[in-house]
This record gives C-alpha cells, structure tokens and sequence, in this order.
C-alpha cells in the first residue's frame, strides 16, 4: 500500500472503511486497485486481500465496517431472512450472490471477513 498525499480543505476525508475521520495526512493510506483512502487503523487491522475486498464491497453495496451494533446481528437469522424471501437457487451463481449479501450485512455490523468465515464453518 502506498502513503497518500492529500491537502485537507474544508471537506473532512474519512476511511473507506470504517468511515473514521482522518486527521493525519501522513497516516492516510490507499488501495492498489481502488482510489479510495483508508485510515492507518484498517491498515493495521486488515491485510492486503482483506482491504480490498472490504472496500469492494462497501463501495458497491454501501455503508462502512461497524456501522451497526456488533451485539445486534445473527448470522443465522439474516440467512433465515434472506431464504425467506424465496430466492431461487438454481447454481453456484446464485449462491455466491447470497454469500456477498451476507458478508455485506456481517461487516456493516463490525465482524471482520475471518469471524464470517468460522461462523459459517461453525453452521456446516
């Protein structure tokens, strides 16, 4: 990852990913493949793989990591409604979309990509 060089004006610039306030211009970092800034904390937090994928996401399907009570979200219940909205699996397609929609929902209530992943493990 690359160190940005932004000026500041009037507009705050938050993290593409946890949408905290970046008050340090020497602590603002970049995507390799988005130009969307991050802050020094993901840069801690994430590895490369995981960034972008967060940002990806996020930049598609809206919100930013942590945006709802951790407390609040059950993995098995959002699936339940997501299959109760009688989508037609028909392929490995139609899965994967159910995937994302779920992976979206998990990071906007704060559970990194590697919790998401044990708990579906743990649902097998």
């Amino acid at each position: 990852m690359k160190v940005l060089d932004i000026k500041f004006d009037s507009i705050p610039l938050k993290c593409g990913i946890c949408h905290s306030e970046i008050l340090n211009s020497s602590k603002i970092y970049n995507s390799e493949i988005l130009f969307i800034p991050f802050c020094y904390e993901c840069e801690k937090t994430f590895d490369k793989d995981d960034k972008e994928l967060l940002l990806s996401i996020l930049a598609k399907y809206g919100g930013y990591f942590g945006m709802f009570s951790y407390e609040k979200y059950s993995l098995i219940d959002d699936l339940d409604y997501i299959l109760k909205e009688n989508i037609i699996i028909n392929d490995q397609e139609d899965l994967e979309k159910i995937n994302i929609r779920l992976l979206h929902n998990a990071l906007l209530h704060g559970i990194s990509i590697q919790e998401y992943i044990l708990k579906l493990e743990l649902m097998i």
